[in-house]
């Protein structure tokens, strides 16, 4: 076992060595230019490789195919990966982009519906953080500053007022909504998880389920800040949803 562990985590370092190597020619753009041996070292060695281990993994990169050795002159030697492995880090470096653009996009879409939804409850928020402390101050001075007096004000402002049927209605739909065509969807999603899409794929996809996830979310979690009265009564919904829910036999 212990040998076991000891391969694995040896395959695991020589893997990180190598993308290492190869993540050199990620940042040179379109081009596939030769990085000099004394470059290749010299950038290794700021994460801690050796040169010893980095002229080992060289060697290794040139006998399995995705380097290309170039000797120019007296000691000047020259490495740049194979077309088809310039092609796949050009995409993967693609594909990263993607992901910062996707990330970048949800970032700013939460921060602005936050900022928003702030300003539009601001009255809201005023009351409930008086009657709040008002609630924390009714009770004796040495109980004041105790976890459970915290969460009883919390609980019992939050219920001072019921939601009304159109509230409820609207909430409904709502939880329906991520729920069913939001979370579900991409967690069931039979052409995934059966492998009928491609790795190339499923990034995109992934970020298509995300901005859907983030966005049903968000219309939530808008909802509930400016009705916050609904927060109990959504917590008791799901609550009673998930304890009819039949139990799976193993």
């Amino acid at each position: 076992m212990m040998y076991w562990c000891g391969k694995a985590l040896s395959k695991k370092a020589s893997s990180r060595v190598q993308q290492k190597i190869l993540s050199l020619w990620s940042g040179l753009g379109n081009k596939r230019e030769p990085v000099s041996y004394k470059q290749i070292v010299s950038s290794l060695r700021d994460d801690g490789v050796s040169e010893r281990t980095v002229a080992r993994y060289l060697l290794k990169l040139v006998e399995n195919g995705k380097l290309e050795k170039i000797e120019r002159g007296y000691k000047k030697t020259f490495y740049r990966p194979y077309d088809k492995i310039w092609e796949n880090l050009v995409e993967s470096k693609q594909q990263f982009q993607i992901s910062e653009e996707a990330l970048s996009r949800i970032g700013n879409y939460v921060m602005n519906a936050l900022s928003t939804t702030i300003a539009d409850a601001e009255k809201t928020t005023e009351q409930l953080r008086a009657r709040v402390w008002e609630k924390i101050c009714s009770v004796p001075e040495n109980e004041q500053n105790s976890n459970e007096t915290f969460e009883k004000a919390m609980d019992l402002v939050l219920r001072e007022k019921r939601t009304s049927v159109e509230e409820q209605t609207e909430l409904n739909a709502l939880t329906r909504s991520l729920i069913e065509d939001a979370l579900l969807p991409a967690l069931t999603c039979s052409p995934v998880f059966s492998r009928l899409y491609s790795e190339k794929e499923l990034p995109e996809i992934v970020q298509d389920n995300v901005w859907e996830l983030v966005k049903k979310f968000m219309t939530i979690w808008t909802f509930l800040y400016k009705h916050p009265w609904a927060v109990s009564e959504l917590e008791e919904n799901l609550n009673k949803k998930f304890s009819e829910m039949p139990a799976r036999n193993n």
